[in-house]
């Protein structure tokens, strides 16, 4: 807006600067500014890059449900932007077609823990050779390679992996589900390095050979047994001592737990057939369990690996399961009760039983969408499990099933939303979020080139809540400062220190000087050391972090809370002038989706010097 050049007189040793205005386009995404400077015969040229982005985070929602000689209808109540948007229906007579959804919710999940990383790249390995999914051999093996790159960087001396970064204290479950996936890419033609395996192996028959503290230690303990045995190592003598402790430490109802099902599966593999088969035919879907988000567990999660495990290693038991046992699962992903770990698992799970499952009789399966009022039917994709995009206007899907055979259906929207919510929201969480002066007064007017203070204050409204994310947008035309950390004792008096050096990690992000790696706690999202805390938070900051992760437009906090109020300060500074929306802060536990919170959005106006 107005012109394009603009001539300048700089007095010797001087500086001088041009304003230039911009407006932003509705499209999102990135453009570029090309700006040259001349004087005489001289010229230096400079390119950057703007990006236009909605004040509302990525976000993929998915329905889902069991539908038998009849219709229903699902609304479509998200309007999304165009750029990044993902719209897919499918109906299929097995539950392998809930996967669609699924794999769409993983690929998108923006954040990067060592689960998540593995969890995301389970599309890949289990359906690389279903096209119908998008995935080709070069797909596949490409994110394979990714996976295995990371995994690499962050695996430690004893063979297990840390949670976030390379990290002396092994994170337990995301270790083992890391080799159990390794291993079925391996067995499927992937190329997984010998050295990476055999310190991971070194890792497990460590854990395997240990005594459990309690059941879910156990049921960690059994997977890493079955791990192993996958890979070929020799298991019987601990298989029997974890039998022993089971039988003397879990009560009656043991084999009906995982960590029972591990140890039948690996009684399956090395040939024991009495006690696997006994154990076996414990193994139950659609029981209640309480959620342990600590240890990675949940109803959805155990059906989850209690079908693969069934359709793996019991097939004939798995073929004669019907509607009614995998309701649970079913219903879990509809209710939206489902995390990084437990979709993976559910991936994995529904393609193992896809192949053992008995054929499903003929039916007619039928997708039509509402658009301005009209009924019009989709043509849905060929092959086992047909699927369809739909249009943007749609208002409502119906899907049909009509016949004696019942049919799955999902539905899934991947994007921005145009309209971001305009009201704070808490379930089971709360949190605000203000921009302040240095009196500690919130402000809603800066000058360029000021620094404001960012306060975050959260609570759990009801217990202890580990595995918290905070998604903290950043107005545009504003930049986080980062902090000088204090000198060490042993610098300060020039000494040799065994501190760690500033530097970037593999993820690229900032981690402060002479930072130490503390023992992780045992849970999900846990512990790790804090890389980056000392280079962006200010004092007065009390949130219980665990990693911190600053982006060009964002700074992304993982920690746990209680039910007091704590606090994190950090700066940003105005880099642009203008009046500027301030996003909605999120926050949200990673694997219990029914914790999340939003804090109210706002405006802030720079007015230049």
């Amino acid at each position: 807006i107005g012109p394009r050049e603009v001539e300048l007189s700089i007095g010797e040793m001087r500086e001088g600067s041009a304003i230039f205005r911009v407006r932003a386009r509705p499209e999102l995404g990135s453009a570029s500014l090309r700006f040259e400077a001349r004087l005489g015969d001289r010229h230096a040229r400079l390119t950057t890059d703007l990006s236009v982005r909605p004040a509302s985070p990525f976000v993929t929602t998915l329905q889902a449900g069991y539908l038998k000689n009849g219709d229903t209808t699902a609304p479509i109540e998200r309007r999304l932007f165009a750029e990044h948007r993902t719209l897919d229906a499918g109906i299929a007579p097995v539950p392998l077609s809930l996967a669609h959804g699924l794999a769409t919710y993983l690929a998108s999940f923006p954040h990067a823990c060592t689960e998540q990383l593995v969890s995301q790249a389970v599309p890949a390995v289990a359906l690389g050779r279903r096209p119908e999914f998008g995935f080709d051999k070069a797909k596949s093996e490409a994110s394979v390679a990714s996976l295995v790159d990371v995994l690499r960087s962050r695996q430690n001396e004893e063979g297990g992996f840390g949670l976030w970064t390379a990290n002396p204290q092994s994170a337990t479950v995301p270790s083992v589900w890391a080799l159990h996936l390794l291993t079925e890419a391996r067995e499927r033609g992937h190329a997984v390095p010998a050295e990476v395996m055999k310190n991971g192996m070194r890792y497990l028959e460590g854990l395997a050979s240990g005594t459990p503290d309690h059941l879910p230690d156990a049921r960690i303990r059994a997977h890493a047994l079955y791990v192993l045995a996958r890979n070929g190592v020799k298991v019987g003598r601990h298989a029997a001592a974890l039998q022993h402790w089971l039988e003397a430490n879990a009560g009656k109802t043991w084999r009906e737990d995982l960590a029972s099902a591990y140890l039948g599966a690996s009684y399956a593999i090395i040939k024991q057939e009495s006690l696997a088969a006994e154990i076996g035919a414990a193994i139950k879907l659609g029981a209640k369990h309480t959620a342990d988000y600590a240890h990675y567990y949940d109803g959805l999660g155990h059906d989850a690996q209690a079908l693969l495990l069934l359709a793996r290693h019991f097939p004939k038991r798995a073929a004669t399961l019907g509607k009614e046992d995998l309701d649970g699962i079913v219903a879990s992903i509809a209710g939206g009760a489902y995390n990084t770990f437990s979709s993976a698992l559910s991936i994995l799970a529904l393609e193992a039983f896809a192949a053992v499952a008995a054929e499903s009789g003929a039916a007619t399966r039928t997708v039509h969408q509402v658009l301005h009022g009209n009924k019009e039917p989709l043509a849905l994709s060929g092959g086992l499990l047909p699927h369809v995009a739909f249009s943007p206007d749609a208002t409502q899907l119906v899907f049909g099933s009509h016949g004696d055979f019942g049919s799955y259906w999902s539905l899934a929207q991947s994007g921005f939303d145009t309209q971001p919510a305009k009201k704070a929201m808490s379930s089971k969480l709360e949190i605000v979020r203000e921009l302040v002066g240095d009196d500690g007064k919130p402000i809603v007017k800066v000058v360029l080139g000021d620094e404001v203070s960012v306060r975050i204050r959260v609570r759990s409204l009801e217990q202890f809540l580990s595995n918290v994310a905070i998604v903290d947008l950043l107005p545009a035309g504003f930049e986080v400062v980062v902090q000088t950390p204090e000198p060490s004792e042993s610098a300060k008096e020039g000494s040799p220190s065994n501190e760690a050096p500033s530097g970037e990690t593999e993820e690229g992000q900032e981690q402060g000087e002479g930072e130490a790696e503390p023992a992780e706690p045992e849970q999900a999202g846990g512990g790790g050391g804090v890389p980056g805390l000392r280079s962006i938070a200010l004092p007065g900051s009390t949130f219980a972090l665990d990693y911190v992760d600053v982006r060009e437009d964002r700074v992304v906090l993982y920690g746990s809370v209680n039910q007091e109020m704590s606090t994190f300060l950090y700066k940003i500074k105005a880099t642009n002038s203008g009046k500027v929306v301030v996003p909605a802060i999120h926050a949200e536990s990673m694997y219990d989706r029914s914790v999340r919170a939003r804090g109210e959005p706002g405006s802030l106006s720079v007015t230049r010097p």
